[in-house]
């Protein structure tokens, strides 16, 4: 089995993973890999046509589990799977097996109970709503499935009762995913969330072997049981328009996540542009300031050299004043009284 080392998380989250018990089957050419995430105080309601794969995917999710206890890889392109206490599974009749002197739904009620009294507790739930009055059987699966998640129990749950097929539009606990069959019929075995997948049970019937008139009686026969099925075609409108607003919602988050991006961007931009301009300011202011230092010592040096000028000039002055002065006196000595005096 080519499988991954599973990554501790706070929630199951399986990417591409495969039923092993399918890949062991030498009878199977080929596994189609599924997507699941499963959170704590949630569940996930499973969905679809007989025969569609929603029992291998809940063998596929215990499987997980328990392979990442016992430390090995889990068939899967990625997987995040929570270290559970307890894993609880009724899948291929395995509730019958543990209680065989039950009744089916007797057998069922019993894993709801130990679910309901363990702790931090994976719950795998086949055919949910069964084996009972469907009202009955969908108000006690309800009821149990409300208290799991209050229990902050991680749920999966297959089902073809529409009260519980229901659940993910009143509650953001609950989520649907649903397996669909192609424009041939056929199921696709590859989930998707959103509205819920139909039973199909006529088709299985037939892939089956029923003969083709009672499959053609039983359409006939549900035509006359339910001949506008109000209530089904409101629920697929309903559906519909959920799946249209959640894809709308999700469109607008992408958009308001790309605004924010690129706000941050052009912030982060604006940013480096005052940091460039306030760095090239500074860089001027510097260079200015150096000029304006240069300039002041080559104007004090001009000064001391004014000055030393100055000093030398009255230097000068003053020695050719005393020079003129002395030699006055020599020419008022000798033409006014005839003495000589030395230079």
């Amino acid at each position: 089995l080519q499988g991954v080392v599973p990554e501790s998380g706070a929630c199951l989250d399986l990417v591409g993973a495969r039923d092993p018990t399918l890949l062991l089957d030498a009878a199977v050419d080929s596994v189609v890999p599924i997507d699941v995430i499963a959170a704590k105080g949630g569940a996930v309601v499973v969905s679809g046509p007989n025969g569609g794969g929603k029992t291998s995917l809940l063998r596929t999710v215990g499987l997980a589990a328990i392979l990442t206890r016992l430390g090995v890889p889990v068939p899967a392109t990625r997987a995040a799977v929570p270290a559970y206490q307890c894993v609880l599974a009724d899948v291929d009749g395995a509730a019958r097996t543990a209680f065989p002197q039950r009744s089916t739904y007797e057998a069922r009620c019993r894993t709801l109970a130990a679910a309901l009294a363990a702790d931090d507790v994976l719950a795998l739930l086949d055919e949910l709503g069964g084996a009972t009055d469907v009202a009955e059987g969908a108000a006690v699966a309800t009821a149990a499935l409300d208290a799991l998640c209050d229990n902050g129990a991680t749920t999966v749950c297959a089902t073809h009762v529409a009260a519980l097929k229901a659940l993910p539009a009143r509650d953001p606990r609950y989520v649907s995913l649903a397996f669909r069959v192609d424009e041939a019929g056929k199921p696709t075995f590859s989930p998707r969330p959103g509205a819920p997948g139909k039973a199909d049970a006529l088709a299985a019937a037939a892939r089956s072997g029923l003969p083709d008139a009672v499959v053609r009686r039983a359409e006939e026969l549900l035509v006359v049981e339910t001949p506008a099925a109000p209530a089904d075609a409101n629920a697929d409108q309903l559906w519909s328009a959920l799946d249209a607003a959640r894809a709308e919602a999700a469109d607008a988050a992408q958009a308001a996540a790309d605004e924010r991006e690129l706000i941050s961007e052009e912030r982060a931009a604006l940013r480096a542009a005052v940091g460039e301009a306030t760095e090239r300011a500074s860089r001027r202011a510097r260079m200015a300031a150096t000029r304006l230092e240069k300039r002041e010592a080559k104007l004090e040096g001009m000064f001391r050299e004014l000055n030393k000028w100055e000093n030398d000039a009255k230097r000068v002055v003053g020695a050719t004043l005393d020079a003129a002065r002395l030699a006055g006196v020599r020419e008022f000595a000798v033409t006014r009284h005839g003495l000589w005096l030395p230079a």
